[in-house]
């Protein structure tokens, strides 16, 4: 009989990254153990999303039944910034009603200060992805896959002390545990596994991909992938706009301008509309809803990629293209490329101004990147292995 994994996550908007982690775990312990394990998926409320490339989760309250009714449970937590995840925003990314009254100032601090979204989705501690084991009535081993957000807050840290296994994406969260005692390894994000599970090939049989993206597939056309958030483009759409329309008439580029989150706290098509209505350039597309894998596809077949989306920089990595990552306040993207990206792709731009760098390093020979990622799959993979150890019971690991 199969043993059964619980993962755990924010699978139920659509936002890319976070689709992608059930995934990636699930096709790294069958690659590794094929035939040993079931998975379930739970995320905060109860959603369907395989027909845009998600999958279907059960809710928080599914989650705790499923844990108290098995003898032992294992919980993975499946990646993303979740050490400092809180109710109130994740409530507010998954329904427009409570974003929206939230917006408004008076009742964003309210909301912040009382515990209704927590009591909405029916939580039982304070921190949805800081897993409490006192929770529950059943023993529990808790593994923490590649995630980030570290925390010196004392609350966090003493869970996270009391998991089973845990490993942090990037060397900001390391150093940030490391303060307050809590041991843990350091191992990329899932998602640099990606190319494994759909190599480029794959994407030019997937039904998934519509018939108007498949041009973009093949290697006669030389597009730039353009992502940007809502929330992380600094003010600086007509900036952004000026520097796409340069970079696409001095190298003779298409534009493909897709979104990547569009859930509430994201909401790139919003500012992807405009820039793509004050380009000057014929050559642009706009990607109307788009399917988990036509991101991927769009983002591994491109010559660049631009964008505020840590997962789409992961996504370029993964398929050896090279990556602007935009936005010097975004620490999570900052410290990821800092602990990750080779040395000539390690810094991170400010949106008004990244054309100088696009062009500087829009030529980095593929393998160089390409090398450095199959590093860090190797690291992926030793890291599930060790995740398999405390599965199957051996001690919890140390630095």
């Amino acid at each position: 009989m199969k043993k059964e994994l619980i993962i755990y996550g924010p699978f139920d908007r659509f936002n890319y990254g976070d689709l992608l982690f059930p995934y990636m775990l699930e096709y790294a312990f069958n690659k590794l153990y094929p035939n040993e394990f079931s998975f379930k998926n739970f995320s905060l409320v109860a959603v369907d999303l395989r027909d845009k490339g998600g999958v279907k989760s059960a809710n928080y309250r599914d989650f705790v039944e499923e844990v108290n009714r098995n003898e032992e449970s294992i919980i993975i937590v499946a990646g993303g910034q979740c050490l400092t995840a809180k109710w109130d925003n994740l409530y507010s990314y998954i329904s427009d009603s409570y974003n929206r009254v939230r917006q408004i100032p008076l009742f964003g601090k309210l909301l912040k200060k009382t515990p209704y979204a927590r009591k909405k989705l029916n939580g039982l501690s304070e921190y949805p992805f800081v897993i409490d084991k006192t929770n529950f009535s059943s023993s529990v081993k808790v593994l923490y896959n590649a995630v980030g957000g570290g925390s010196e807050n004392p609350k966090v840290n003493k869970r996270l002390i009391q998991s089973d296994y845990l490993a942090v994406r990037e060397q900001h969260s390391f150093d940030k545990l490391s303060k307050g005692k809590v041991k843990a390894k350091m191992v990329p994000d899932c998602a640099i596994i990606m190319s494994d599970l759909y190599p480029k090939e794959k994407f030019k049989t997937s039904s998934a991909i519509r018939n108007n993206l498949h041009s973009f597939l093949s290697d006669d056309t030389k597009y730039i992938f353009v992502q940007v958030s809502k929330y992380k483009h600094q003010n600086s759409i007509d900036a952004i706009v000026k520097q796409l329309d340069s970079l696409a008439s001095t190298n003779s580029f298409e534009l493909v301008l897709c979104p990547i989150g569009t859930a509430g706290g994201h909401e790139d098509h919003i500012p992807l509309q405009e820039i793509f209505s004050k380009l000057h350039t014929n050559k642009k597309h706009f990607v109307e809803e788009p399917h988990v894998l036509e991101i991927m596809a769009l983002i591994a077949n491109a010559s660049l990629y631009i964008g505020t989306s840590l997962h789409g920089v992961i996504t370029a990595m993964s398929y050896g293209l090279p990556y602007v990552g935009l936005n010097k306040k975004q620490v999570k993207v900052q410290q990821y490329l800092k602990t990750w990206g080779i040395e000539e792709l390690s810094s991170i731009q400010n949106p008004d101004s990244f054309i100088d760098y696009a062009e500087q390093i829009i030529e980095t020979p593929s393998n160089r990147i390409l090398s450095k990622s199959s590093e860090e799959k190797q690291c992926y993979y030793n890291h599930v292995k060790e995740m398999y150890k405390t599965i199957e019971g051996k001690r919890r690991h140390t630095n």
